[in-house]
């Protein structure tokens, strides 16, 4: 299965603007993230967002949930909890110079997975020394991704992107895993 599949996106800009006005009017995190995933009231949230939701009806996807991911530094070597495995990430803001890459971790069976603070297990690599990892693939956040959550990921931001980088993960009812497909 593939990491990523990149979706070409004629609406972005549209899907940025809805999306960051409703988190700039109802939350606080663009200056005060608790974490880096961060989840919101979805269906409040789609209702003020219709470029998104016909955005992903048109590909016959249809949302479940919603995240917002904020970050202002590098995130650590992680799998994401299950059982979602493709999820769609939008970006919203300050995207460029950002990546999400994934690695083959070697012995990665004998990590132990830890409580997320959703209650939910998954494997924190953070201890993993990316030197004795493969690097598999990488891809700069600049257009919606259908994104890989079972391989082992993390953000990587560059000194010369502006911050904070925040991206929209969407889950789906039906997971779009013919993206992933070789």
């Amino acid at each position: 299965m593939k990491t990523h599949h990149i979706i070409d996106c004629d609406c972005l800009e549209k899907i940025q603007e809805e999306s960051l006005r409703w988190i700039e009017t109802h939350t606080d995190l663009l200056t005060n993230a608790p974490q880096f995933w961060n989840k919101i009231e979805s269906k409040v949230f789609l209702l003020q967002n219709p470029t998104l939701v016909k955005f992903c009806l048109d590909r016959k996807l249809s949302i479940r949930e919603v995240a917002v991911l904020v970050t202002s530094i590098d995130q650590s070597l992680h799998v994401d909890e299950g059982p979602v495995v493709a999820k769609l990430n939008v970006p919203l803001l300050n995207t460029k110079d950002t990546f999400t890459e994934w690695y083959d971790v070697p012995d990665i069976q004998s990590v132990s997975p830890v409580d997320s603070p959703f209650g939910n297990a998954y494997l924190d690599l953070k201890d993993v020394d990316l030197t004795t990892c493969q690097k598999i693939s990488e891809v700069e956040m600049i257009n919606p991704v259908i994104f890989n959550s079972t391989i082992p990921h993390r953000v990587k931001v560059n000194p010369t992107a502006s911050l904070p980088r925040v991206v929209l993960s969407c889950m789906f009812f039906k997971e779009p895993i013919h993206y992933l497909q070789d």
